[in-house]
């Protein structure tokens, strides 16, 4: 598998933009990406403080490249995975637009007979009140029983997160027709420009283009940038946006942890009382991540339309992101130390077959019990996430969960700094010789005392 195309979907008040970018060998030539030497130079000069706004990267999380592999361009390097084929599943709908028919109708409540009448605090599981079209079908799915496939996708997990050319003229313009590169002073902005806001999505496909992995940026953490005085300046990209976009995902109600934080939706109504339906509103906004992820996704896949199969991965955020793509469409998914998703995954009402046996499940959690964050304990009033003013507060995911109990085995403390996607990697996933047993996450419930 090699990189070939980057997409950047900004949300907020420019939500309708969105590029992509594709990694061609002339690109690859013209920006020396295939000169390790390079690359590490940039990697010295920024660990130096030395500002490059004026240089032709931005600079997200670039020093989580791990070392081990400092030896690779992330431009260039060719990853290996081994697959399972005609591993049995079901899917939802004949088709992409089926599912999206479907969540539309829900999320507008229009007054299809077919889709009215849905909405019920009670039971966020949906199916079992509409007559859904589930078919068994066999899927090609990542082998996750295997030590180089996970570490694999942890890399383009990674690769996600690495310095990236953001000159105007290197990038496709595949954005809603109300964006005019002409007359829109924002992206003439210096510096960072249009990419200081949004999702970010790495293709990379096998050499006969028959699968394709979508890897999402996961947060530009506010309190490991303040960790790294270098990524002062240079982890502003997203920051913002993913912390928004975080509290709205993994907290209960709109980051309302008590009376002295500010909220990010509307929802909240009094002590322990929270509006369902502007929740479920709020997150399906067309300028929120999950509806960024899904054009990722769409524009990917269009890309492509001979692929045989999709997968997605991502980190932490991007993990839970990748996971809810896998919900809607179907796909295979490897998460790594993402937050509980399954609170959104309800909220969204995403497609989810009743009944699913376990061996039949398709989204795999990848974490280690070191990770407040993926554990779902970073949270208090006196937790790393709270003190920077994330709400962390689920803990529950879907799918099969691979955990590495480092604190047994290795006596690890529990701390936010072995979040990052390069402690996974180096001290996690290349050190230990076997996979986890993936087994169905324990009965679980988020946000017990609050009302929706």
């Amino acid at each position: 598998f090699k990189l070939k195309h980057i997409f950047h979907h900004n949300v907020g008040n420019s939500n309708f933009v969105h590029k992509r970018l594709d990694i061609t060998d002339d690109f690859i030539e013209k920006n020396k990406l295939n000169d390790v030497h390079t690359f590490n130079h940039l990697i010295h000069q920024r660990s130096k403080n030395i500002d490059l706004n004026n240089k032709k990267f931005f600079h997200s999380d670039n020093n989580d490249w791990p070392e081990l592999y400092k030896k690779f361009s992330p431009w260039t390097i060719q990853l290996p995975i081994s697959s399972i084929d005609n591993y049995k599943t079901k899917k939802f709908g004949r088709n992409d637009n089926d599912v999206m028919d479907y969540l539309n109708a829900i999320h507008n409540n229009n007054n299809n007979n077919n889709y009215n009448n849905i909405f019920d605090n009670e039971d966020m599981f949906i199916q079992d009140k509409l007559k859904l079209n589930w078919d068994n079908i066999n899927m090609k799915v990542p082998n996750v029983s295997d030590t180089l496939t996970i570490l694999t996708l942890a890399l383009m997990s990674g690769n996600a997160y690495v310095e990236t050319p953001h000159k105007s003229a290197d990038w496709y313009n595949i954005s809603d027709p109300r964006w005019d590169d002409r007359n829109t002073s924002r992206h003439n902005h210096q510096g960072f420009g249009w990419m200081t806001e949004g999702v970010r999505g790495h293709v990379f496909v096998d050499n006969k283009n028959e699968t394709v992995v979508i890897a999402i940026k996961g947060t530009s953490f506010a309190v490991l940038a303040r960790r790294d005085k270098a990524m002062k300046n240079d982890a502003k990209d997203t920051v913002g946006m993913d912390k928004i976009n975080d509290n709205l995902l993994f907290s209960c109600c709109c980051a309302r942890v008590s009376y002295m934080w500010s909220t990010v939706c509307n929802c909240y109504k009094s002590s322990y009382n929270c509006d369902q339906k502007c929740l479920e509103k709020e997150l399906y906004r067309e300028d929120r991540y999950y509806r960024a992820a899904l054009d990722i996704y769409s524009e990917a896949s269009k890309l492509y339309p001979n692929a045989k199969t999709i997968w997605a991965t991502g980190h932490s955020l991007g993990g839970s992101l990748a996971a809810l793509i896998g919900r809607t469409f179907g796909l295979p998914v490897v998460a790594f130390e993402a937050p509980g998703e399954l609170l959104a995954t309800r909220r969204l009402h995403l497609p989810m077959p009743p009944g699913l046996p376990f061996e039949y499940e398709h989204v795999w959690h990848v974490g280690h019990t070191a990770d407040p964050i993926y554990m779902g304990t970073c949270n208090g009033a006196s937790s790393s996430c709270s003190v920077a003013g994330y709400a962390m507060e689920t803990q529950c995911h879907t799918g099969k969960q691979c955990v590495y109990d480092v604190v047994t085995d290795k006596n690890w403390n529990v701390n936010i700094m072995n979040h990052r996607i390069r402690v996974v990697i180096e001290e996690v996933l290349s050190v230990y010789n076997a996979v986890p047993e993936c087994a169905p996450a324990p009965p679980c419930r988020d946000c017990f005392n609050w009302r929706f």
